[in-house]
């Protein structure tokens, strides 16, 4: 049934049937059916336990087959060519427009004088 299937999975995935409880009682004694204690038994007799070097192996890390790095191109700001700001003749109204709206933001609120300015420069 659905518990021996479940049992099964739990034994093939390294549980250990031999283990007791605190009262001494093992998986195999408290089994509700024959079964599940046929299961039990075999495994803790030894047949489908898992031993130490198949659990080391999938415990081992993984991390030898992982990417250990990724470079990149490191980026001077001072030897950066930068290319030249593009200016759009506009309207004395509507610099008004878009420094009002630009003073409504919040990324422009709290900027300094000189950044204002900047912005103010080439709307």
């Amino acid at each position: 049934g659905a518990d021996a299937d479940l049992v099964e999975m739990l034994l093939h995935h390294g549980a250990n049937a031999s283990l007791q409880g605190a009262a001494g009682e093992t998986a195999e004694a408290l089994a509700p059916n024959g079964e599940l204690k046929a299961l039990l038994g075999e495994a803790a007799n030894g047949m489908g336990m898992m031993n130490a070097q198949q659990l080391a192996a999938i415990l081992a890390p993984k991390s030898a087959a992982r990417r250990v790095s990724v470079s990149a191109e490191s980026i001077d700001p001072t030897k950066q060519m930068l290319a030249p700001k593009k200016v759009i003749d506009k309207s004395d109204e509507d610099r008004e427009r878009i420094r009002a709206t630009l003073m409504r933001s919040f990324l422009f609120k709290h900027g300094d004088a000189a950044q204002t300015a900047a912005a103010r420069c080439h709307t």
